[in-house]
């Protein structure tokens, strides 16, 4: 009996020189503080900031043989008409993101340049073609096809300055007609300044 009180007072004095303690936590190092944050920045979704577009709906230009010529009135005189260049949409759209990235897209969907000579004996009318553009058979009927612009391009840079650029040509005819080519080259080389022939002595 006297040796299993001993044996009781002496556990007793053993448990009571234990005092309980909360546990203490380690404190976070900077580079796991950092990765914590590249984690949560990752699942932030990237928003566009500024967004500015431009569109053209098409834009027509005639040039006219007759470069003596002035007039006041924008109407001119068809049987001096030389070429004709018709293109259809042209756009361009800029977009930066809250990442620090820059897009930038440009496309032209249609070109035709066309001879408007009034001859009756020419027989290639349209010098260059696309194949996005829209002629008169396209005009003239009711159902339109969409088809890919003639040209497409973008660039877009990244938030590390890292560049990436995609240009994209679709198929397009061009029909090498040396009298309207000769023509043209007369043309444009009446209307520059000065005398470009040298004189004979």
């Amino acid at each position: 009996m006297l040796a299993v009180w001993t044996d009781n007072l002496s556990e007793g004095h053993y448990i009571g020189s234990i005092v309980p303690t909360s546990p203490v936590d380690a404190a976070p190092s900077d580079s796991s503080v950092k990765k914590l944050q590249a984690f949560f920045a990752q699942g932030e979704p990237i928003r566009k900031e500024a967004v500015v577009r431009f569109v053209l709906d098409g834009i027509e230009l005639k040039l006219f043989s007759d470069m003596d010529e002035i007039l006041s009135s924008p109407v001119r005189d068809l049987n001096h008409g030389l070429a004709k260049l018709t293109a259809g949409e042209a756009m361009l759209q800029m977009e930066y993101s809250s990442d620090g990235s820059l897009e930038v897209k440009a496309s032209l969907q249609s070109v035709l340049v066309e001879d408007i000579r009034p001859d009756p004996g020419i027989v290639i009318k349209r010098i260059f073609q696309s194949q996005g553009g829209s002629g008169a058979d396209a005009e003239d009927s009711c159902i339109q096809v969409r088809r890919p612009p003639l040209i497409d391009a973008s660039l877009r840079v990244t938030g590390a300055r890292a560049r990436h650029a995609d240009v994209r040509v679709d198929r397009t005819r061009f029909n090498l007609a040396l009298p309207f080519l000769l023509q043209l080259a007369r043309t444009l080389l009446d209307a520059m300044p000065g005398n470009m022939t040298p004189a004979c002595t």
